[in-house]
């Protein structure tokens, strides 16, 4: 048995009560050899003094003793104390053990109510879907909304997140589903959510819509600034062409007004000639004239086409 085991069983207080008794005797058996040794070994110490230092001795056992038998007296205190203590690290790894498996089963709980709601969620939006589809082409004699205004001959033709587009006898319109009366509100299983979400897709498809257009319309601009460059420059080179052939027809007419100046000329030195000599010779020359002043005429008009046309360029 260790010395642990002794003090913890019902007779260790006794066992080590008995063990302090003998260290006792066993002092004072060596204080009396002590003394009979000093009473033959001569007169260095006598009786009374080492009697007075044992009794010091003797005192310092007797406080260890009682020390000793305090701290005892406290080992069936301190033993609860240990049980209680196991008992309760016995507890709490218990505890610890059932909040572990709590937990994991909340863990579970949620999954499962996750699945539950997604599930909900998808039949929600295929109800929503079914009767949304179902309600296109339905008529209404009167609608009344929540802002006041009453359509008549309503006609559906289609129902979103947003609202319901109809056509009534007084044009087009899209109500919201916030004007809409309650009960059309919970039959067609308006979520603002959702409206919320459609309302930003169809503004983030407005936009690019916007963008396109903006884009085609400024791709029009620049193509219709090429073409038009393009069809500066054909005509330019049209009108370039056009004056180099006014240009040469004008070399041409100014030869024949020279050949028609040269035969005026030499038809009034024959006909000269002629007088002189006194013989007859038919004059040409008038018909010249009038052939000449023609081609004058016509270099004339073709100048000024070409200015005109140079202006244009």
């Amino acid at each position: 048995m260790s010395f642990s085991d002794l003090l913890s069983s019902a007779k260790g207080p006794g066992v080590i009560g008995m063990l302090l008794a003998l260290v006792v005797l066993m002092g004072f058996g060596t204080l009396y050899m002590f003394a009979l040794d000093g009473g033959s070994g001569g007169a260095e110490r006598s009786m009374e003094s080492i009697i007075r230092a044992n009794a010091k001795v003797i005192e310092g056992d007797k406080s260890s003793i009682a020390s000793g038998n305090e701290r005892l007296s406290k080992i069936p205190e301190m033993k609860k104390i240990s049980t209680f203590l196991a008992d309760l690290t016995s507890r709490n790894t218990s505890l610890t053990l059932r909040i572990t498996e709590r937990k994991e089963d909340l863990v579970k709980r949620q999954e499962a109510f996750s699945q539950l709601e997604d599930e909900f969620e998808t039949y929600k939006n295929q109800y929503r879907a079914f009767v949304r589809k179902k309600a296109e082409g339905t008529e209404i004699k009167e609608l009344s909304v929540a802002s006041g205004v009453i359509f008549s001959n309503v006609y559906i033709r289609k129902v979103t997140a947003v609202g319901i587009d109809i056509r009534h006898q007084d044009g087009h319109k899209r109500i919201p589903f916030k004007d809409l009366p309650g009960e059309m509100q919970d039959y067609y299983q308006f979520d603002e959510t959702q409206m919320l979400t459609e309302l930003e897709r169809e503004l983030k498809i407005r936009k690019k819509h916007d963008l396109e257009v903006a884009a085609a319309h400024q791709a029009s601009e620049v193509m219709a600034g090429e073409e038009k460059v393009r069809y500066k420059e054909k005509e330019r080179q049209r009108i370039t062409r056009q004056i180099a052939v006014k240009e040469a027809r004008l070399q041409i007419i100014h030869r024949e007004i020279g050949q028609l100046q040269s035969d005026i000329s030499r038809e009034n030195s024959n006909a000269q000639a002629a007088r002189s000599a006194g013989r007859m010779h038919l004059n040409r020359a008038g018909s010249f004239h009038g052939s000449l002043n023609n081609k004058k005429a016509e270099y004339s008009r073709i100048q000024n086409e070409i200015a005109r046309l140079r202006a244009s360029i």
